[in-house]
C-alpha cells in the first residue's frame, strides 16, 4: 500500500524564514499548503523579505489570508481540512513584526491571529502546531559580568510591544489543547533576509556588509547566539514529526562562539570592507551607551535609519535589535540541550561557514556588488 505524504500548513510562508521553511518541508516529502498576508502574497518585495515566487516556484498554493480578520478561523479551516487530505502539521510564522506598528496592531495580528489559527487546527484535529517565535522575549541579560546562558525555563522579559504580542501568542500555543512546540531561536541570518524582523532576532548582514568602515572596541562584542534560516526550519519539522518532541519550548542555536565583534570582522572581510581595533572601551558605560542609543532611536526615525542603513521610516525600527546591543559587552548563550536531546541535528554548527556562504549569496543575487 502506497503511504501518502504528510501535509502541513505553513503561514507567513512568504517571508525570510517561511521560504525557508517551504524548501525544508518540500524536501522532506511533505506536501505544503501556504498563507500569507494579502500584501504578501503578490510581487516579491526583497526590501520587506516578501517572497511569494519562492513558494509558487516550489509548486505550493500560496492563499492570501489575514490571520486576524472576520472569517479567517473559517478559511483555514478549509484549508486544513482540504480535499486532498487532512493536514497533519501546522506552522505558524504569520505574525506581524514591524516594531514600528502600534501595540493595538500588533496584539490583533499576533494574538488574534494566533487565536484564529489555533482554534481552526483544534477544528481540524491537527496533529501539532509549532509556532516558530524567537529570543528575543528572553529580554536582555542581566547583571554585568560571565556568560548569560539562557535555557527555556527562564521567565520572559519582553522589552517591547511586539515582543509582549509574541509572548502572548506563545501562552495561547502552549495552553491550547494538544501538543504544541514553541520554537524561540537565536540570531537567524541566510539568504533572503535583509535583516527586517524584531521578533525573531535576526542578525543584519546586509546591513553589516554596507559599512564602508567598521570600528570596534575590542572588548566590545560577547558572544551572541546565531542560528542558520535552514536550521530553524530544519528544527521545526524535526519538533512536529517527532511523538518524543511533544510540547513545550525549544531553544535553537548553533555552536559557534564568534563574538559580535567577530562577526562584524568576518563579514567585513568577506566584503572587502575595513576593519579598525579601537582601544578597549569600560564595559559598564559602554552597555549603559547602546542601552540609550536603542531607546532613543525607537521614537527617532533619523536615527533608527542611520544606524540599520536602511530605508525604513518606521520609527521603531531600531527596537528589534536593541537586545542584541545589550548582549554586545558580555557573553550570551542560548541553552539548546533540550532541542538536541531529541536527536536533532544542526547543519551549520558553526557560524563562519554559513555566513560565507550568505554573503556568497547576496553578491550572487546583486544584493551586495
Amino acid at each position: 500500500m502506497e503511504q501518502t505524504a504528510p501535509r502541513s500548513l505553513v503561514t507567513g510562508a512568504s517571508g525570510f524564514l517561511g521560504t525557508h521553511l517551504c524548501e525544508v518541508l518540500v524536501q522532506a516529502g511533505h506536501e505544503v499548503v501556504a498563507t500569507a498576508q494579502p500584501d504578501d502574497a503578490g510581487e516579491d518585495e526583497p526590501e520587506r523579505a516578501v517572497f511569494p515566487s519562492v513558494v509558487r516556484g516550489l509548486g505550493i498554493p500560496l492563499a492570501p489570508i489575514d490571520l486576524a480578520g472576520p472569517g479567517a478561523a473559517a478559511a483555514l479551516k478549509r484549508l486544513l481540512e482540504g480535499p486532498e487530505g487532512s493536514v497533519a502539521f501546522v506552522f505558524h510564522l504569520g505574525t506581524l513584526d514591524d516594531p514600528g506598528a502600534s501595540f493595538e496592531e500588533l496584539r490583533v495580528a499576533n494574538v488574534i491571529g494566533t487565536q484564529h489559527l489555533l482554534q481552526a487546527a483544534s477544528d481540524a484535529e491537527v496533529q501539532r502546531v509549532v509556532f516558530v517565535s524567537g529570543a528575543g522575549v528572553y529580554g536582555e541579560p542581566q547583571g554585568d559580568e560571565g556568560t548569560a546562558v539562557v535555557r527555556e525555563d527562564a521567565a520572559p522579559a519582553p522589552g517591547s510591544d511586539l515582543l509582549r504580542t509574541l509572548v502572548a501568542a506563545e501562552q495561547l500555543v502552549l495552553t491550547s489543547p494538544g501538543d504544541h512546540v514553541v520554537l524561540r531561536p537565536g540570531g537567524v541570518y541566510g539568504p533572503r533576509d535583509p535583516g527586517l524582523a524584531a521578533g525573531r532576532w535576526e542578525l543584519p548582514l546586509t546591513r553589516l556588509a554596507r559599512w564602508p568602515l567598521a570600528a570596534v572596541p575590542r572588548n566590545s562584542g560577547g558572544h551572541v547566539p546565531l542560528v542558520h534560516a535552514r536550521d530553524v526550519a530544519r528544527a521545526a519539522l524535526h519538533l512536529a514529526v517527532r511523538p518524543d518532541a511533544a510540547g513545550g519550548i525549544y531553544n535553537v542555536g548553533d555552536d559557534s562562539q564568534l563574538s559580535a565583534r567577530e562577526v562584524v570582522r568576518l563579514v567585513s572581510a568577506l566584503c572587502g570592507n575595513a576593519f579598525v581595533d579601537l582601544p578597549a572601551l569600560p564595559q559598564a558605560p559602554v552597555r549603559a551607551a547602546l542601552r540609550t542609543v536603542g531607546a532613543a532611536a525607537r521614537h527617532l526615525p533619523r536615527l533608527s535609519r542611520l544606524l540599520l542603513l536602511q530605508d525604513s521610516p518606521a520609527p521603531g525600527a531600531f527596537v528589534g535589535q536593541t537586545a542584541m546591543l545589550g548582549a554586545l559587552g558580555r557573553d550570551v548563550s542560548l541553552d539548546t540541550q533540550r532541542l538536541k536531546a531529541t536527536g536533532f541535528e544542526l547543519e551549520y554548527p558553526e557560524a563562519p561557514r554559513g555566513i560565507r556562504e550568505t554573503i556568497g549569496w547576496y553578491k550572487q543575487e546583486g544584493w551586495l556588488p
